[in-house]
Formats: C-alpha cells, sequence, structure tokens
C-alpha cells in the first residue's frame, strides 16, 4: 500500500507499506508507517465535506500502552516460532 499525499513537503508525508507488522520490533516504525493512512483518509473524507473517520489522536500514553502490547504480541510471536 502507498500513500502519496499532495502536500508542499512531500518526503514528510510518503509511506509504503510493505512490511509485517509482526516482523517490526521496534513499535515507532509501526507508527510512521501508520500516520500517512489516517491523514489520507481524513483529507478524503473532508474534501467531501464530511467529518473525519479517524478523528483520534494518539497521545504518549495510548502510544506507551500500544507499545507495550505490541511488546507482548512480537514475543509471543518469536516463542510461537521457535
Amino acid at each position: 500500500m502507498s500513500v502519496h499525499p499532495q502536500a508542499a513537503d512531500t518526503k514528510t508525508l510518503h509511506a509504503e507499506i510493505k512490511k509485517d507488522p509482526y516482523a517490526i520490533e521496534g513499535f515507532e516504525a509501526i507508527m510512521e508507517l501508520w500516520l500517512p493512512l489516517p491523514f489520507a483518509m481524513n483529507s478524503l473524507k473532508r474534501s467531501m465535506g464530511l467529518k473525519d473517520i479517524y478523528p483520534f489522536v494518539i497521545t504518549a500514553a495510548v502510544k506507551e500502552k500500544m507499545k507495550f502490547i505490541h511488546k507482548i504480541v512480537i514475543s509471543h510471536s518469536q516463542q510461537k516460532n521457535k
């Protein structure tokens, strides 16, 4: 999947998601891959005069919880593959 939204600095909004999230150990990398998708979805909805489809802001506390869950999933996945 690729997202290429129009913007002044397209380098910061470019994403190519071709990775298995279960193979990515660093949660920050997953967040970097995820953020362009809700941006594109919200931009599309706004262009039609509609509300955001993904109106959530991921706070630092939420990100830490998601990072913890990702760590558990990765750990379980690695144990299962042994």
